[in-house]
């Protein structure tokens, strides 16, 4: 039943964002993609859970559908899907880490989410499908069946990444600042000191110029704006696409996500109209399934 459901969903077409061109033939094909993860290291499954803790990618072979991506770099990825008792953990693939500009379909990495607590695989699927039809700013979602050194190692719902090439697609833009609501970004005043914001949110672009002041200026118009509150967050911020995704995840009871517990969320600084970008990220716990 789960086999004919999968088919049925793909088939529906919802997955198809018409702005996007990278990865297009990837999450555009109604068919539970195949990808296989070789390696040629002995004890490769110990270095995983090594390289886990000091977030480093480990060298390995990928094969997406056939087609060879080699000398990529895998690492195990999540909190509560990695801590899960299963040896099914969720992984993040990188074909460009070791091998500069080497992609697939124009996309450089993939995240492969174990779905430990959805036994169904399509609460995320579901909600990511609903956002991008709605226009809401999120990564596009498809299944895969993952090998590990020729052992099948079950399905596994893919998921886009959120770097430059998902910027340039959706907005067009890839220069600004993007910023990571984790581990705790609740967008809450703690002052106009950066270093007190560092260790709340992550910086994903723009790393060596390490310039936070955009954020902390959002922060500070979000708290501190006593007269005339929706004017001046609407200088700073696209407030109808951002109201939308709150909207999705009360809709959804995404509960595990800023409204819930006040992370899960990309924020990009757009350099060409000057405002932020509330991007959806990480609703695996959709349908009331965070408590």
């Amino acid at each position: 039943m789960k086999k004919i459901l999968l088919s049925v969903f793909l088939n529906l077409g919802l997955f198809a964002n018409s702005q996007n061109t990278k990865g297009d033939v990837f999450f555009g094909a109604a068919i539970v993609h195949t990808i296989d993860i070789n390696f040629t290291q002995t004890g490769y499954w110990d270095s995983l859970v090594a390289n886990y803790i000091t977030d480093v990618y480990m060298k390995c072979n990928i094969v997406v559908d056939g087609s060879t991506l080699t000398t990529s770099g895998v690492k195990f990825k999540g909190n509560s899907s990695y801590n899960n008792p299963s040896v099914k953990k969720s992984f993040k693939l990188d074909f460009n880490e070791y091998v500069n500009g080497q992609d697939y379909d124009g996309l450089k990495k993939l995240n492969l989410n174990n779905g430990f607590k959805d036994p169904t695989f399509m609460r995320e699927k579901i909600m990511l499908d609903f956002l991008i039809r709605a226009g809401i700013p999120a990564p596009r979602c498809t299944y895969a069946r993952v090998n590990l050194n020729g052992t099948y190692w079950g399905l596994y719902v893919v998921v886009e990444e959120i770097d430059k090439d998902f910027l340039d697609d959706e907005f067009s833009d890839d220069k600004g600042n993007l910023f990571k609501g984790d581990p705790s970004g609740d967008l809450k005043w703690l002052g106009s000191s950066v270093s007190t914001y560092t260790t709340k949110y992550e910086l994903k672009t723009n790393e060596t110029a390490n310039n936070w002041t955009d954020l902390v200026y959002l922060i500070d118009k979000i708290n501190n704006s006593p007269v005339g509150f929706q004017d001046s967050l609407n200088k700073i911020l696209h407030i109808t696409p951002f109201l939308k995704a709150w909207a999705a995840s009360n809709m959804f009871a995404n509960l595990d996500s800023y409204i819930g517990s006040g992370h899960n969320y990309y924020v990009y600084h757009d350099s060409i109209t000057n405002k932020f970008n509330w991007i959806t990220w990480d609703v695996n716990e959709a349908f009331g399934n965070f408590t």
